[in-house]
């Protein structure tokens, strides 16, 4: 009788744990979201901030060469635009929208390893500030 409900107990107990262990063990390699038991879901992450005039703020991710920033945001306050740019750690743009505004969709895949930064500009505005709510995730 012991015997069976440990068995039931280790089974219900890996069910749990195995897929928080694909995320956290993909091999070694560079798979880019295979685990070693297929794709790994990788949830977006949610931000909001509010950027001044004449001010910048600024978002920066490691990534490793290949890998795929994607997401959204949403900008709120003035014509509902911000400028929105990419740099590596060397200070290179890598993917410059210039003004975007309301809603805007991106995709960017890093051609090096190394420090991301997005950035929001709100410079060119001299009385409004805006609000940028992005929704993003490294895959």
């Amino acid at each position: 009788m012991k015997i069976r409900y440990l068995i039931v107990a280790i089974s219900i107990t890996s069910v749990f744990l195995l897929p928080l262990g694909c995320g956290l063990f993909d091999g070694g390699g560079s798979s880019g979201g295979l685990g070693p038991l297929g794709p790994v879901i990788v949830p977006y992450q949610d931000d909001s901030f509010t950027v001044e005039p004449f001010s910048k703020m600024t978002i920066t991710i490691n990534m490793r060469a290949g890998a795929v920033l994607e997401g959204y945001l949403t900008v709120r306050g003035g014509n509902d635009d911000i400028r929105f740019y990419i740099e590596d750690s060397y200070g290179t743009m890598l993917l410059d929208k210039n003004r975007v505004q309301g809603r805007f969709d991106f995709s960017f895949t890093a051609s090096t390893a190394g420090f991301h930064t997005m950035f929001f500009d709100n410079s060119f505005s001299w009385i409004t500030s805006k609000q940028v709510f992005i929704h993003y995730r490294v895959r």
